[in-house]
């Protein structure tokens, strides 16, 4: 009996360190979506998306990326592979998340100003 109380209360601590250490608040597991589908607030409203992504990805235009854990989706934006794929993260000082068209968009830095 001690054994299978020691047990249950490894596999939870086991289950808690398991869990990821930010979950996006605009992508989350629900019924409605079905099977394998997670719900997510994108640039077009609320959507299901496949849980990993799309079987094909498209290629983004150049100049445009996605972050990590995330797919360029053929309507023009990435979305997230998962429900707790995070913040997007463009990973380059040369990229940055654009809210509007949600891709990593190339910033271009501003010229110094110069002091006559």
């Amino acid at each position: 009996m001690l054994a299978l109380k020691i047990s249950a209360i490894l596999a939870s601590t086991y289950m808690v360190a398991a869990m990821p250490a930010y979950s996006a608040p605009a992508a989350q597991a629900t019924a409605k979506c079905g099977l394998l589908k997670f719900q997510w607030k994108g640039p077009k409203g609320i959507e299901c998306l496949s849980i990993g992504g799309a079987l094909v990805n498209s290629s983004p235009p150049n100049g445009v990326k996605c972050p990590n854990h995330y797919y360029y989706r053929p309507e023009g934006y990435c979305a997230p592979r998962f429900p707790s794929s995070g913040k997007p993260d463009c990973e380059n000082e040369y990229l940055k998340w654009n809210e509007t068209t949600f891709t990593c968009t190339v910033v271009t830095p501003s010229a110094p100003v110069v002091a006559n």
